[in-house]
C-alpha cells in the first residue's frame, strides 16, 4: 500500500505541472496571435494616413535653400549652396537677394501678402550732399561801357525773345579770370566751357548782334 502511494505521487505531481505547462504555452500562442492581428489592423491606418512622398525630379526641381532651427536657442539658421550662414550679417549681398526672392515665393505660396519693409543699406555709398548755389555777386556786374557790359545787355534782350525766358544767364568780367559766364547759378570761366550748346548759342546771337551794331556805328559815326 506503501508503494503504490509513493508511485502516485510523483505521476500526479508531474501531472500538475505538465498542465501548468501547457496553459503557459497556450497563453503565450494566444498572445503572439493577438499582437500579428493588431499589426495587421495597424498597418492599412498607417499606410492611409503617411504616404511616402515621391523624389522630385532634378530636370525641373533644385534645392534653393535649407531652413534649420537651433533646438537649444530655436535660433534659424540657413543653408545656401553647402554654406551655412548663422544671421544676415554672414551672408554677403547676393545670397540675401536670392533668399528675399524665396521669401516672396513662400509668402504667395502661403496665401499671404508681404509688407513692404526697409532693411538697412548696406555696401552702399550715399550720394555726396547737394551744396546750395552760390549768388551771383552784384557788385562785380559789368558797366555797360565795357564790351561785356554791352554784349551782356543785348544777351538779356536775346534771352527775353527765345524760347527760355525764365533762364539766368549774363557775362561777368573778372580781372583774374577774364569773361565769366553764369547761368542757373553755376559758374563757368569762358564761353566755351558751358556744357550747354543752347546757351552757347544765344551767347553767340548776342555778340553778333554787338559787332553788327558797332559795324554800323563805324561806318555811320
Amino acid at each position: 500500500m506503501l508503494l503504490t502511494e509513493n508511485l502516485l505521487l510523483p505521476a500526479l505531481l508531474f501531472t500538475v505541472i505538465g498542465i501548468v505547462i501547457g496553459v503557459i504555452v497556450v497563453l503565450i500562442i494566444v498572445d503572439h496571435s493577438r499582437g500579428k492581428n493588431r499589426e495587421k489592423l495597424a498597418t492599412p491606418l498607417m499606410a492611409d494616413d503617411e504616404e511616402e512622398t515621391p523624389g522630385l525630379p532634378t530636370d525641373r526641381f533644385e534645392n534653393v535653400a535649407q531652413l534649420f532651427r537651433e533646438r537649444s536657442s530655436g535660433r534659424l539658421v540657413v543653408e545656401v549652396d553647402k554654406k551655412v550662414y548663422y544671421s544676415r550679417d554672414t551672408a554677403p549681398r547676393h545670397v540675401l537677394q536670392e533668399l528675399d526672392g524665396i521669401n516672396e515665393g513662400l509668402i504667395n505660396w502661403l496665401g499671404k501678402t508681404a509688407a513692404p519693409v526697409m532693411g538697412p543699406i548696406k555696401n552702399e555709398t550715399l550720394p555726396p550732399p547737394i551744396a546750395p548755389i552760390p549768388a551771383q555777386p552784384k557788385s562785380e556786374a559789368p558797366t555797360a561801357t565795357s564790351i561785356v557790359g554791352q554784349i551782356n545787355e543785348i544777351l538779356q534782350e536775346v534771352l527775353e525773345e527765345s524760347s527760355t525766358p525764365d533762364r539766368k544767364i549774363s557775362l561777368m568780367q573778372e580781372p583774374s579770370m577774364g569773361v565769366v559766364v553764369w547761368v542757373d547759378g553755376i559758374k563757368y570761366t569762358g564761353i566755351e566751357a558751358v556744357p550747354d550748346p543752347t546757351v552757347k548759342e544765344l551767347i553767340q546771337m548776342a555778340v553778333k548782334k554787338w559787332e553788327r551794331k558797332n559795324d554800323l556805328s563805324r561806318r555811320y559815326p
